[in-house]
């Protein structure tokens, strides 16, 4: 019987990386995307060459600009701190937990104590 809960215990660990990593893939495929497409608008509203249907877009976008803030930021909020955190690994900039010392273990002179 235990075979069979380690089984699934391990399908199931194998599911949920899975389906973690497909999250990942299209949280960052999207925002690529959205991206991409605002610098399109951007572009074609700056030169003059967007049509009645986008500029209507970009009015409608800046009249309703808290709405589009609150969908964006759950979107990007994973992708921007992912690459923050590779930024600092990449960097050395990795920031120490409370109560780690500055010091390395090795320099650190044991305490003496008092009686």
């Amino acid at each position: 019987m235990r075979g069979v809960f380690a089984t699934t215990s391990l399908v199931g660990v194998r599911v949920v990386a899975f389906l973690d990593w497909i999250l990942s893939v299209v949280e960052r495929l999207l925002a690529l995307a959205l991206s991409s497409a605002a610098l399109i608008l951007g572009y074609r509203f700056v030169t003059g060459t967007a049509s009645q249907a986008e500029r209507d877009l970009i009015v409608k976008i800046g009249d309703n600009w808290k709405t589009v803030l609150i969908l964006l930021i759950p979107l990007f909020y994973r992708t921007v701190r992912t690459f923050l955190e590779e930024v600092h690994e990449a960097f050395g900039m990795k920031r120490r937990l409370r109560g780690e010392s500055l010091e390395p273990e090795e320099t650190k002179q044991p305490r003496l104590r008092e009686t």
